[in-house]
């Protein structure tokens, strides 16, 4: 399974546009729930990701290897 995820912060009018080109590429969105925390230290291992996940009620622990790009900014 291969995952794409981007960060940054977005402007309401910018949030509205991709909420939109998202919409018509992958339908309707879902409307979750979520509580995330992740464990990271970008000193010691840049390809590891730890994450409990707490989602509608239903918990996970998720690990995520793997090279990331720009992962120091």
């Amino acid at each position: 399974m291969n995952e794409i995820e981007c960060w940054g912060l977005l402007s309401p009018e910018i949030f509205e546009a991709k909420l939109e080109e998202f919409t018509k590429a992958y339908g309707e969105p879902k409307i979750k729930k979520r509580l995330s925390v992740a464990f990271w230290d970008p000193t010691r291992d840049k390809n590891n990701d730890l994450q409990v996940r707490v989602t509608n009620g239903h918990c996970e622990v998720i690990m995520k290897d793997g090279k990331w790009e720009n992962s120091n900014n």
